[in-house]
């Protein structure tokens, strides 16, 4: 009952970035973590692959030349602020979530623009 409520909630949210199941995640596959907030590559795969956070958390996402990291474009709404206009980050990118929504990602080498394969998202919470 509880991830229903957590659900519609975001859905009812005009700043929901995007939609769920995304990049492999849906609403019961998020899990929060204590401490920092650090997403891992583990050859090609993300861990945490999706992330729960709240608002105004600042997050690191591992990146490298192997592993380019990209943010899924919106559809709608604002935009992600994982998303690089130049093409993809090559070093680790510390992301500030300052919005409510859900953030999709993915590597540029083992994924596609829909974070099927080495991707995930991060679900914001108020």
């Amino acid at each position: 009952m509880k991830n229903l409520i957590v659900l519609l909630s975001l859905m009812a949210s005009p700043a929901l970035a995007q939609q769920l199941p995304l990049a492999g995640c849906d609403v019961n596959d998020f899990v929060t973590v204590g401490g920092s907030a650090i997403i891992k590559t583990e050859g090609r795969s993300y861990v945490p692959r999706c992330l729960k956070i709240k608002k105004g958390t600042t997050v690191t996402i591992e990146a490298s030349s192997h592993h380019p990291l990209q943010g899924i474009l919106n559809s709608v709404g604002m935009q992600n602020p994982i998303y690089d206009d130049l093409g993809g980050a090559v070093s680790n990118a510390n992301v500030t979530f300052n919005e409510t929504g859900v953030f999709g990602f993915y590597c540029l080498a083992h994924s596609d623009d829909k974070g099927t394969g080495m991707g995930g998202a991060i679900l914001v919470e108020p």
